[in-house]
């Protein structure tokens, strides 16, 4: 059993259906939106066709520093099996170099009636502070392989989406390998999880789509995770070989997570617009609805 939440790959699109306001829904090819003020950005995912969550995400940021959040609920019939919500946050620096230092984070959320909530604080140089886990009682003698210190540190999920959208191509070639793509690690308080992050510098071309609003010019990147530590341990041992092989299956099968993102015209700055992956067996999409700046309503029009 894992601790129940989503993957920093999907947390920004797996989230809290905010109240539609009425805003456009029009095609769009290029985001005019103004990223000196706050961004929200609403998705809709789909597995096997049928739409089973939406989100929104919420990004603050100035030279120096950035606020992110991402709230989450799931839909349709999928509540049948999984029914919950959930909030994450994410506050941290911005250096003179563009460097991220991240310094809160929290995760709480509600699934099948239970909550669980973590909060994290980061010192200055990155590594952990304080950190705090709310679970239901019921569940207190559940125990995780514990997280070695040196990999105790930042960032946290939503701080490595954050960096990875000012600017796909920097992440994607740092810490790049003679082997393969650049790795990045990041840290929920529980667990570590691995990156391997590949960006194609050569734009495609979405179409159409009518479940999202977005079409045109896009950058694919591809990323394959791994969990590398914080991992459960079951201590039934019939469920145990169960889970490793579960594990083993997964790690052969799997099959990088396809992620598009569009440029917000005249910056440096990127937004998710289209994800693809597989779960379960099936493929899971997500697509952009709605962005907007938080104060106004949208200006993201289409281009003549």
């Amino acid at each position: 059993m894992q601790y129940p939440g989503v993957s920093v790959l999907t947390v920004l699109f797996f989230a809290l259906a905010l109240p539609d306001h009425g805003f456009a829904k029009d095609k769009i090819t290029a985001i005019q939106v103004n990223p000196a003020r706050s961004l929200v950005m609403e998705y809709d995912g789909y597995w096997s066709g049928l739409r089973v969550v939406t989100a929104v995400g919420e990004a603050s940021f100035t030279e120096e520093s950035y606020s992110v959040s991402v709230a989450a609920r799931t839909r349709g019939f999928i509540k049948l099996f999984v029914n919950g919500k959930s909030l994450a946050q994410a506050e941290g620096s911005i250096t003179r170099d563009g460097a991220i230092l991240p310094g809160y984070y929290s995760n709480d959320g509600v699934w099948n009636e239970k909550r669980y909530a973590r909060t994290l604080t980061f010192f200055p140089d990155g590594s952990l502070d304080e950190f705090e886990f709310i679970r239901p009682e019921d569940e207190d003698a559940m125990e995780w392989e514990p997280v070695p210190e040196i990999l105790r540190r930042g960032p946290d999920p939503l701080s490595l989406i954050f960096h990875a959208s000012r600017d796909p191509w920097g992440v994607a070639a740092s810490q790049k390998t003679e082997k393969g793509p650049a790795i990045r690690t990041s840290f929920d308080g529980i667990r570590t999880v691995e990156y391997q992050i590949a960006c194609n510098p050569e734009e495609q071309v979405l179409k159409k789509s009518g479940r999202g609003i977005y079409y045109g010019p896009a950058i694919l990147c591809e990323i394959h995770t791994r969990q590398t530590a914080g991992f459960y341990i079951e201590k039934d041992e019939k469920k145990k070989r169960k889970e490793e092989k579960r594990r083993l299956k997964e790690a052969e099968n799997q099959k990088p997570v396809k992620l598009w993102l569009g440029a917000i015209e005249g910056t440096p700055w990127y937004v998710p617009v289209r994800l693809e992956m597989r779960g379960n067996g099936r493929n899971l999409k997500a697509y952009l609805t709605r962005i907007e700046n938080k104060d106004t309503v949208t200006e993201a029009n289409a281009t003549p």
